[in-house]
């Protein structure tokens, strides 16, 4: 780490959204060739100034200053060309692109160029075996990670910002992140790190700035500066009120599953839940976790078992009757499988119980935002406001919503798929290992027969045929969100929404499509016209 100017100085930012005041006079300073770490919880405003930092959002008041010039960024443009880049949780990459069209995505070169130089980038975060024309979306979220840190370097970057660039990987995984971090802090890239994660703070950070409730409580602090300081200023709690003692014995079995099993995913499993009980499910990615989450709850068509929910048996590859049993699901691909993008926040978390609002054709708006509001307050999700669209929020605050979907609900049993990863617990705010919260827990699944051997950078196409939100979504079912594409092709019933004047003529639904090699495709639909615009199949 340098000990020169600073190359990054953020003070006094200001940014105000109605009715919340995202940031209140933060101060950010980062110097060349070191990993710098933001730390806070959710809705502390570390997404919004690194967004402002994008250039994706303009600061009410404050003074950005660039390698000792003052700067102003109208767009995230401006920002990539003096330097910057950003690494966000959910990648923006380009499924239906190749490697080297990602990576030079906006500044394409020639063809042969672009691949030339794709390899290079490639060879030098340690990752040859990478082909520049292979589509994006077949790669693993590790090599995801990758390739995005290669387009920021096919900028020039002087400063990579990296939005939690470890929750959706392994161990291994993260580890050549850091060897990777390593190297571009060598050759003086400096790096902005939002993690919740202490440990990794310590195996790769330099400095700390910590936020909360967008303030700076503190800044410049050492990386090895104990946990025990760090986690009252993120949260104004002691470490041993961060795990409260948990209360009372588990209660009678509540979901039981027994030799469940689908083929090319995961063996058959057997393990009972208690009420009252955490019971965790570890393994390495791509042993089947997810899968098999997704099977108890019916968004997959399970080959072989059964599984129970209060002694009643569940129906195979339905996921109504998981719903109407009282299960629910917070899905690991939250924004593509378990949101609804362009509605508000309380739609989203009253999308398990909209019959509750609606009589005889008519729907309680009142009542529907005064349940929701209700929910928004127990979790503390910021902003609070119901009518905020639900795309604005960060990725924390967004896992929220979905719990408190469930919670509204009154599920009797709750599958939580990576919840770690949108950082929606704050367990890795403590030293106490991450299943520490887990009643018992159970590892060592067989890693999926489908994945290639020698190539744990690949992962096979999703082979899901039924959206996980589907059970919950049946007063939104018409004429319109069933479409037909060719002879072979049907759709899925899927939500739709409604889109205002303000927001054009155009409707997005995905649709699971179910066809000769269970792939599925994206729709974009003219919402006046209901004809087919494009269509993208993985």
């Amino acid at each position: 780490m340098s000990t020169s100017s600073p190359l990054l100085t953020m003070r006094g930012i200001v940014k105000t959204f109605p009715g919340v005041r995202a940031l209140d006079g933060v101060d950010l300073e980062v110097l060349p060739g070191e990993v710098h770490c933001l730390l806070g919880q959710n809705g502390a405003g570390k997404s919004t100034l690194i967004k402002v930092l994008s250039g994706a959002h303009r600061p009410d008041e404050g003074e950005i200053v660039l390698a000792g010039e003052p700067v102003r960024f109208p767009n995230p443009t401006a920002a990539t060309r003096r330097g910057i880049a950003t690494i966000y949780q959910e990648l923006d990459l380009v499924d239906g692109l190749s490697v080297a069209e990602n990576i030079f995505l906006g500044h394409e070169p020639g063809r042969r160029e672009a691949r030339r130089r794709t390899e290079e980038m490639l060879a030098r975060l340690g990752h040859p075996e990478i082909s520049p024309a292979t589509l994006v979306g077949r790669l693993s979220p590790a090599a995801k990670q990758v390739v995005s840190i290669a387009r920021a370097l096919s900028y020039d970057a002087r400063l990579i910002v990296m939005d939690e660039p470890s929750a959706a990987l392994a161990h291994d995984e993260v580890a050549n992140l850091f060897r990777i971090i390593g190297e571009l802090t060598a050759s003086g890239v400096s790096v902005v790190f939002i993690t919740h994660r202490l440990d990794e703070i310590r195996q790769i950070g330099d400095r700390i700035t910590v936020f909360k409730d967008g303030l700076t409580v503190a800044r410049g602090l050492p990386a090895d500066t104990a946990t025990a300081k760090i986690v009252p200023l993120m949260t104004g709690r002691s470490v041993d009120q961060v795990f409260p003692p948990r209360r009372g014995t588990p209660g009678k079995v509540v979901l039981r599953v027994d030799g469940l099993a689908l083929a090319g995913h995961f063996e058959p499993i057997s393990f009972e839940v208690r009420a009252g009980e955490i019971v965790g499910l570890a393994g390495l990615v791509g042993s089947g976790r997810s899968e098999i989450l997704e099977t108890i709850y019916g968004a997959r068509r399970r080959t072989a078992g059964r599984v129970l929910v209060d002694d009643v048996r569940l129906a195979r590859g339905g996921t109504t009757t998981a719903v109407a049993a009282g299960m629910g699901l917070a899905p690991e691909e939250r924004k593509s499988q378990g949101l609804l993008m362009l509605e508000s926040v309380a739609r989203n978390i009253s999308l398990a119980c909209l019959g509750r609002y609606s009589r005889y054709g008519w729907h309680d708006r009142r009542r529907e935002h005064a349940e929701a509001a209700r929910q928004i307050g127990a979790l503390d999700l910021r902003p609070p406001d119901p009518h905020r669209p639900i795309r604005t929020l960060s990725g924390g605050n967004q896992q929220k919503a979905i719990l408190g979907r469930w919670l509204l609900r009154g599920c009797r049993v709750l599958l939580l798929d990576e919840p770690a990863a949108c950082s929606l617990r704050q367990t890795s705010c403590s030293p106490t290992p991450r299943w520490s919260s887990c009643s018992r827990w159970t590892g060592g699944f067989p890693r999926s027969s489908s994945t290639r051997a020698g190539s744990p950078l690949r992962t096979p196409v999703p082979t899901t045929t039924t959206p996980l939100w589907k059970g919950c979504t049946r007063n939104w079912q018409g004429a319109r969100n069933r479409w037909s594409i060719g002879r072979r092709r049907h759709c899925a019933p899927v939500p739709w929404s409604s889109p205002t004047t303000s927001r054009g003529d155009y409707a997005d639904y995905t649709a699971w499509i179910r066809n000769s090699d269970n792939g599925f495709v994206s729709l974009r639909v003219p919402f006046r016209t209901g004809t087919e615009v494009s269509v993208r199949t993985a």
